[in-house]
């Protein structure tokens, strides 16, 4: 039991054998070089894409154009996350480590759904950088989380070895499925009570933030009304749907 540790000593500082900052965020300083070991799980809930989201220095900059940055790639990664299930959480690190920077968590209601995943984006480009994802062994966030910036008091900035995650943008919060008290998922309760608010005349509200398969549907609504009222419908480009809004594909052979 020494030689392992105890169990009240897994996982932490004083564990001597499993490192603690890769159990706690998923990453470590010493990488290879670390004399703790570094190991993967073999399945889980959560997928960590490794360094993905990479925004430009320009965009860095300016915290305005940082958020619109991230909201795009949030877009284009639920999207294509959502093909293998139902999302529950979406979290990256804004650290600017080696070893931190980029890395994203998406959290799967359930294992099957992480594994198709991970399976189906492993190997593939996004913005021409191959594709790494692994089963994360990171799935207690506010353990991750550096709790100095949280209170707008970390010394250590973007630099810090704990977590500094990105704001997740409005729209994301609203395509998340979380159980609730009674076991059922309140992202459906609360597109049902979307569809009661529609206006009296039938035409439904623009999704505002939403995905853009959501915005797309809304419009294809809108001409669907202007046809039977003997309007003529708008046209508007649509995105071809073998075309990926993740930008991701297989290499060629």
């Amino acid at each position: 039991m020494s030689a392992m540790g105890g169990r009240g000593t897994y996982g932490t500082e004083h564990d001597p054998v499993n490192c603690s900052f890769f159990l706690r965020i998923g990453a470590c300083r010493h990488g290879e070089n670390c004399p703790k070991k570094h190991t993967w799980p073999a399945f889980s809930q959560v997928i960590m894409f490794e360094h993905l989201w990479i925004a430009p220095k320009k965009c860095l900059a300016k915290k305005r154009h940082r958020d619109e940055h991230y909201e795009n790639f949030c877009e284009d990664l639920v999207e294509e996350c959502m093909k293998y299930g139902e999302i529950e959480e979406v979290l990256t690190y804004i650290n600017i480590g080696d070893h931190m920077i980029g890395n994203t968590f998406v959290r799967f209601t359930d294992e099957d759904q992480a594994a198709a995943c991970l399976s189906g984006t492993q190997g593939r480009y996004y913005a021409g950088r191959k594709v790494t994802c692994k089963f994360s062994p990171v799935t207690d966030f506010d353990n991750a989380r550096c709790r100095d910036y949280q209170s707008n008091d970390c010394k250590r900035g973007q630099f810090c070895n704990f977590a500094h995650f990105m704001a997740v943008p409005r729209f994301v919060t609203n395509s998340l499925c979380r159980p609730n008290i009674f076991g059922r998922r309140s992202s459906k309760r609360r597109q049902d009570k979307m569809r009661r608010k529609d206006v009296d005349d039938g035409w439904p509200r623009f999704p505002v933030g939403a995905l853009r398969a959501e915005r797309v549907d809304c419009i294809a609504k809108w001409n669907r009304l202007r046809e039977r009222n003997g309007q003529k419908p708008k046209t508007f480009d649509e995105r071809p749907e073998s075309q990926s809004s993740l930008k991701l594909f297989r290499p060629e052979n």
